[in-house]
């Protein structure tokens, strides 16, 4: 309910005359008036009274949590000297915080658990891999090749524990061989450390994540998904950040932006992969979903093509010649986009042509650099590699320093897998030093500049945790350029922590 004595003086205008009822836009300030024994804040479209609050921005800040981070941003909480009230953009709603920050007294505690598979060497004596002739070479290559791009995400992890250090942090990083066996991965689980940490991050595989989870949803520990990009996990468990969007959030970035392309020749061309009938179908349904929003669909060109080991279409006959052609491809197997993409290179004296793929196209080898840049390719991402920004130098320069050696690994999406382990880690141990355990309940406020590119966390659901929704895209030019593409950021439903009914769900 409205507090009278505020409605009388909102409606007189003694408040914020500029305002009206129901005329609230995403460029207005409302007023907030800074006393000891309460605070106004806009709700909806309703002034409400809060006890209880700080008189300084800061007390604000942390009594009222915001549907956009932009809310909080320091620069727009800024007072005028002399003044009783400050402006605040009613960029969304403000709610009362049932959660406080309760950063970690003491060395915040970590656990990692990855396939290191630290007895490899061991295994393979058993299994008699080598003659006897060759047991010298044995025994000067121990380290299992399946595991070194584990190795390097660790490596960048240890990195950014020196630089958190060196912000006063405290930290203590314990790390366990889960072998990629459930078995064993249940052995780590009843030692009676993995209770008391503040933070766990993996395992890597799905298998093994599932397990760990739900030991971190019973014990209410902030875990980290680093690889996986499926949501059935994060759907029901408040307690998991996941890095890797999910294909529904990257489908729908790249939707928008293709949809800029309307008046173009669009041409959708895939494998009709039964496997990937339900992504196709998603991607299509967002992209005329936006386009109607911004034209009539009836004078949008579109062609489907359905290209396989036995289907050959010559695209020549799907091409429009009258027109930019934009060709959309969503795959990520380097042999069929080779197949795709190096017959259009040859037709570019006589099309205009623009190609648009997947995040993975960044690691393909046997696609000619030059064909990214003459048909004007672009994919979406939310990890990339920019050699121009100081932070990646100097991570270069420490990681030689430390190991003798440049960082190699690349992931299956295109990025460096130690650059990728030293922002997950210094991200997430900063945010624990500032919120604690408390991080799922600002998981959309923390504040990171990770070198492969922000973190956006949005909550999944009402009852499930943060996926990263963070997506640019990088754009190759004839020019020989290569540049990042930020897009813009579409208001998306707010999700607010409900504690979920487990016995219901697995009652069902």
């Amino acid at each position: 309910m409205i507090n009278e004595f505020l409605r009388i003086l909102y409606i007189n205008g003694l408040i914020n005359p500029e305002l009206r009822w129901g005329e609230l836009k995403s460029d207005e300030y409302i007023k907030i008036p800074r006393r000891s024994d309460q605070a106004i804040a806009a709700e909806g479209y309703e002034i409400v009274q809060l006890e209880g609050a700080s008189d300084s921005l800061e007390g604000v800040l942390e009594d009222f949590e915001a549907g956009n981070r932009q809310v909080i941003d320091s620069t727009v909480w800024k007072a005028t000297p002399g003044r009783d009230s400050v402006g605040i953009p009613f960029w969304s709603t403000l709610r009362r915080r049932r959660y406080r920050p309760e950063p970690i007294e003491g060395s915040i505690k970590v656990a990692m658990l990855l396939p290191l598979h630290l007895h490899w060497d061991e295994v393979s004596d058993t299994l008699q891999m080598f003659d006897e002739e060759e047991v010298e070479e044995e025994e000067e290559y121990i380290i299992n090749p399946r595991i070194v791009v584990y190795l390097e995400f660790y490596e960048g992890a240890l990195l950014a524990l020196d630089s958190l250090r060196k912000l006063g942090l405290s930290v203590t990083l314990t790390t366990y061989d889960t072998e990629r066996d459930r078995t064993r991965t249940y052995e780590i689980l009843n030692k009676p450390e993995l209770r008391e940490m503040d933070l766990i991050i993996g395992p890597v595989n799905y298998w093994n994540f599932e397990i760990v989870a739900e030991f971190a949803r019973r014990h209410e520990i902030p875990l980290i998904s680093p690889f996986s990009s499926r949501k059935d996990i994060v759907n029901f468990n408040p307690w998991v950040f996941q890095l890797t969007p999910t294909y529904e959030v990257e489908f729908r970035a790249w939707a928008d932006y293709l949809s800029d392309y309307y008046s173009k020749t669009m041409i959708l061309v895939h494998r009709g992969d039964p496997g990937e009938y339900e992504r196709i179908r998603f991607l299509k349904n967002e992209l005329f979903r936006r386009i109607s929003e911004k034209a009539d669909l009836e004078d949008l060109v579109f062609k489907e093509v359905i290209m396989n080991d036995s289907v050959f279409v010559d695209m020549a006959q799907v091409l429009n010649k009258e027109q930019e052609n934009l060709v959309i491809v969503p795959s990520d197997n380097e042999a069929y986009v080779s197949n795709v993409v190096s017959p259009l290179f040859y037709q570019l004296k006589k099309y205009d042509i623009h190609v648009s793929g997947m995040p993975q196209w960044n690691r393909f080898r046997n696609i000619d650099l030059i064909y990214f840049h003459n048909l004007n390719i672009c994919y979406f991402t939310s990890f990339y590699m920019d050699f121009d920004k100081p932070e990646m130098d100097k991570f270069i320069d420490e990681f030689y320093s430390a190991y003798r050696t440049e960082p190699y690994r690349i992931s299956p999406r295109g990025y460096n897998l130690s650059v990728y382990g030293y922002d997950l880690m210094f991200s997430f141990v900063s945010a624990l030093g500032k919120y604690g355990r408390n991080i799922i309940y600002f998981g959309e406020e923390m504040e990171s500049d990770p070198i492969l590119g922000p973190y956006r966390f949005k909550r999944i659901s009402d009852y499930g945790g943060h996926v990263n929704t963070y997506i640019g895209m990088i754009k190759f030019s004839p020019d020989l350029n290569i540049r990042k593409v930020e897009l813009d950021t579409r208001p998306t439903q707010e999700y607010r922590y409900r504690r979920y009914n487990y016995n219901n769900r697995e009652s069902q």
